[in-house]
């Protein structure tokens, strides 16, 4: 895949979590600005919009594909509508 920033190639992966999870997410800056912590219950979460990455570590679900930008470095990915991962 082509950076839409430089043109240049970017290196497809995974994002991965920093805990024993499948998935970590995206929440908005209004969000972590006006709440001390992180979302934890389902309902929270969906509150907070948040937007799940599935990284597809310790589990067979396969992970949302990111391509990595090393000249410029932009991550952009494709997130799974599937909420059932």
């Amino acid at each position: 895949m082509k950076c839409p920033y430089c043109e240049k190639e970017m290196t497809k992966g995974a994002l991965g979590p920093m805990a024993l999870r499948a998935w970590t997410y995206w929440v908005s800056d209004a969000y972590i600005q006006t709440h001390p912590y992180p979302p934890t219950t389902q309902k929270e979460q969906a509150d907070a919009g948040i937007v799940p990455i599935y990284t597809g570590y310790g589990t067979k679900t396969q992970a949302d594909p990111v391509w990595y930008c090393k000249d410029c470095g932009k991550l952009i990915g494709e997130l799974s509508d599937d909420t059932t991962k």
